[in-house]
């Protein structure tokens, strides 16, 4: 079972990921939480037992790498389990090149699991 300082790092991993930053705004993040904690939390007596969790959030680079690698494959697992026992789906494939001359792959799958119509990215490459 994660520890809830692992489980918040994934969550801040997360954020990172959705809003497109570096994986290095992990500590930027941990940063401006802890700031904020300090405000919050600065007249109760037990304010570094209050802190000390947020001080263990584990935000380095490797670590925010590491939890948005496991959050993808978890993406992954999940949409193939729901697409192999699928009897029907399509696929939707998107090919361009941009303007650096790189080609790009995009595969768009819709399948039917459990009375509920999915339409997934599959895959994008270059």
């Amino acid at each position: 079972m994660k520890s809830k300082a692992t489980e918040c790092s994934y969550k801040i991993a997360q954020c990172v990921v959705l809003n497109g930053k570096p994986f290095t705004d992990g500590e930027y993040i941990k940063e401006t939480f802890l700031s904020g904690a300090e405000v919050l939390f600065r007249d109760l007596q037990n304010k570094d037992i209050i802190l000390s969790p947020i001080i263990e959030i584990p935000v380095s680079e490797r670590s925010v790498e590491r939890h948005i690698s496991d959050l993808a494959k978890n993406v992954t697992t999940k949409q193939t389990t729901g697409l192999k026992p699928s009897h029907v789906f399509s696929l939707a494939l998107d090919g361009s090149t941009d303007v650096n001359d790189a080609s790009r792959l995009a595969v768009v799958a819709r399948y039917h699991e459990n009375n509920h119509i999915y339409e997934e990215l599959f895959l994008t490459s270059s």
